[in-house]
């Protein structure tokens, strides 16, 4: 049985934990507790305090690409699995899943955002999510 991880000690490098993936600089990846070996989830935690997508730019739009394309060249995950952002997360700090194509979502569809629509809209206007929440927050 995998135990949760205490992810701020993780981060912090005050655990030794078997589940790390992949690291660097940005980003720990891990496997998540509903990872199998037939259906994989893992998640890439930020290192950096980012909260929301408000906070995120194209700079570490480029990291999470980096790292989406080491996975698949190490062949830990497949180039047809799905990888998102949900929000509200459990944790408020930026978190990257990456789940294989028979995943099942337990988020709402309106918390999970999609790492190539997000792609797109911060490729086409950096400050896509902060000028759609501030309208909608006037309206």
């Amino acid at each position: 049985m995998k135990l949760p991880i205490n992810i701020f000690n993780l981060l912090n490098n005050k655990v030794n934990n078997e589940r790390i993936i992949f690291e660097n600089s940005y980003f720990i990846v891990i496997e998540d507790l509903n990872h199998k070996e037939d259906n994989y989830h893992y998640c890439a935690w930020c290192k950096n305090d980012i909260r929301n997508l408000l906070e995120v730019t194209g700079k570490t739009i480029s990291k999470i690409i980096d790292i989406k394309n080491n996975l698949i060249l190490k062949n830990i995950i497949k180039d047809d699995g799905y990888i998102f952002i949900h929000f509200p997360p459990n944790v408020w700090r930026l978190h990257i899943h990456f789940v294989s194509k028979d995943h099942f979502f337990k988020a709402q569809e309106y918390e999970i955002f999609h790492l190539d629509e997000i792609v797109k809209n911060i490729k086409n206007n950096e400050s896509y999510y902060i000028n759609n929440v501030i309208i909608r927050n006037k309206l």
